[in-house]
């Protein structure tokens, strides 16, 4: 369990120092938060989404990224259900946006995406037309996922208001099928990736504690502190 107080204070911190750059005596430490190119191509692709975890978009710019596939095999906290993650895959495509943002948000979006301590996504970084740019890619992927209808549909918003994504690949998104009932997952595989073999009773307690593991994930992730107090800058 310490993985998750780690994980919830390295975040506090780096809001923190997010709060802080706001304020004129601070500004001028942004010249050392050099900006960074981020790829959303999930949930992440809904600035309501962004405004909440308080992140500063300096700039952004729609982008296929070639020879990668979008799959759903992030298990979630639903029997089912997937959050996107883009693995490699030569000739395929992926539709998202390139967020321009500074290096102290980029660190903050990884604590977002429960990378540090509990890794639940590594990052990957690609270059692509001259630019090198950086996604979370799931570390223990699960197939035979789907997304929620509301998750899908927050890529869908942004895909089916797109400039260059290409026909072909907009009915693959809206093809994609989506889970009608949420049920919660019995075996989350969250803070213990197998539960191994050995007595029941054995099995059963990791079972427990992986469990209770999600239990405290979310009500830390649920705690706000300085983040409620981050103005985020987002394009219009």
């Amino acid at each position: 369990m310490w993985r998750l107080f780690a994980w919830r204070l390295g975040l506090e911190f780096w809001n923190f120092l997010a709060f802080l750059l706001q304020y004129p005596p601070f500004k001028r430490l942004r010249r050392f938060d050099r900006p960074v190119g981020y790829f959303a191509f999930g949930a992440n692709l809904d600035p309501k989404v962004l405004a909440r975890r308080g992140m500063r978009v300096l700039g952004e710019k729609e982008l296929l990224l070639r020879d990668h596939v979008l799959l759903f095999n992030q298990a979630g906290p639903f029997e089912g259900f997937g959050f996107a993650s883009v693995e490699a895959a030569p000739g395929r495509m992926v539709y998202g946006k390139v967020l321009t943002i500074g290096r102290v948000d980029a660190i903050r979006m990884d604590f977002y995406e429960v990378l540090p301590f509990i890794r639940r996504h590594r990052r990957v970084w690609v270059e692509q037309d001259g630019a090198r740019v950086f996604f979370y890619q799931a570390t223990h992927p699960k197939a035979g996922q789907i997304p929620s209808r509301e998750y899908l549909d927050k890529i869908l918003y942004s895909a089916e208001r797109s400039r260059i994504i290409l026909p072909a690949l907009l009915e693959e998104l809206r093809a994609t099928p989506t889970l009608e009932v949420l049920i919660p997952r019995r075996s989350p595989h969250f803070l213990i990736d197998d539960y191994g073999t050995g007595p029941d009773w054995l099995v059963a307690w990791r079972k427990r504690y992986d469990m209770q593991g999600v239990r405290l994930f979310r009500f830390l992730y649920g705690l706000t502190f300085f983040t409620r107090w981050i103005r985020p800058e987002l394009p219009p």
